[in-house]
């Protein structure tokens, strides 16, 4: 799969400013330097379309216990899961931008993936990759359908417009109340609802 450049104020928006370890709260068992250098890593791994040059085994062993992530069964698989395809890596962002980052700083990485999460929304990186997959999607519809119309014997790859019809449907809105007409017991028609 060819890399996917995103627009220099995207690659920008993540990786800058360059987190710094004074940022973060140290845990009991790693330094606050673990964790800009984790933040670091992630943004530029995400603003690079993903590479498998930088999906360290360092790396995704922190990625795994992060966002509520599942590990897979290693990092091989994990890596196929997200990073593979415009689908995986939109399952990733998701994931990981609607991750509540739960957790004290000074017994989790809950800081660090603060900041990547506001880095992320603030980018708007996951908008760009649902873009890209729907014009995937887009483009490999169009390659069925034209794959179909061959095998059918037809040249012409528009829809036949009896079958296919562009259907207006309102939105939801809810009715103007009107006066009801009903009859009482004296006779008379009364104004009233339902």
């Amino acid at each position: 799969m060819t890399p996917i450049a995103l627009p220099p104020a995207i690659v920008r928006g993540l990786r800058d400013p360059v987190p710094d370890a004074k940022d973060f709260t140290p845990t009991k068992f790693r330094p606050a330097a673990a964790k800009s250098w984790f933040v670091e890593h992630c943004t530029r791994f995400v603003s690079a379309d993903f590479p498998r040059h930088q999906f360290t085994q360092r790396f995704y062993g922190q990625l795994m216990n992060c966002f509520g992530l599942i590990a897979h069964y290693d990092q091989h698989g994990f890596r196929t899961e997200y990073f593979t395809s415009n689908a995986g890596k939109v399952e990733f962002l998701q994931q990981v931008v609607s991750h509540p980052c739960y957790g004290d700083p000074c017994h989790s990485f809950s800081d660090a993936e603060r900041e990547i999460v506001r880095r992320l929304r603030r980018t708007d990186v996951l908008g760009f990759y649902q873009q890209r997959l729907c014009a995937e999607q887009g483009a490999a519809d169009h390659a069925e359908l034209a794959r179909l119309m061959a095998k059918h014997g037809r040249d012409d790859p528009a829809p036949d417009p009896g079958i296919m019809r562009t259907v207006l449907v309102p939105m939801n809105r809810p009715a103007p109340l009107q006066p009801a007409r009903r009859r009482d017991d004296t006779g008379q028609l009364a104004f009233g609802l339902g």
